[in-house]
């Protein structure tokens, strides 16, 4: 998946509009749109930002991440939003387990 499906993809998943998002950048709204249709890709610093912004990992809008596992991962970012601190806590404790379980 390129550049401009990634952002346009994970700013939906966070119901965000490109007006939000660029008021959060510092640019346009029309910044936004030419970067989702591929017109254009922002510099480096300003991604770095925008995954920032959209909760994702550093480097997720421009790497071949395995796209299922990225999947999962937004969907469960999303929902960690909207729960409270130490259920939040118990699942980033749970992802945590997994990782130490698979890394061994």
């Amino acid at each position: 998946m390129n550049f401009a499906k990634k952002l346009s993809e994970a700013r939906k998943a966070k119901n965000m509009s490109r007006k939000e998002l660029a008021d959060k950048v510092m640019r346009s709204q029309s910044a936004i749109k030419s970067w989702e249709i591929g017109k254009h890709i922002p510099p480096d610093n300003v991604q770095r930002k925008i995954e920032s912004v959209l909760g994702l990992v550093s480097g997720a809008l421009v790497s071949d991440y395995d796209q299922d596992l990225m999947d999962v991962l937004m969907r469960f970012n999303a929902m960690a939003q909207t729960v409270d601190e130490s259920k939040k806590a118990r699942m980033v404790a749970l992802l945590e387990s997994l990782i130490v379980l698979m890394d061994d």
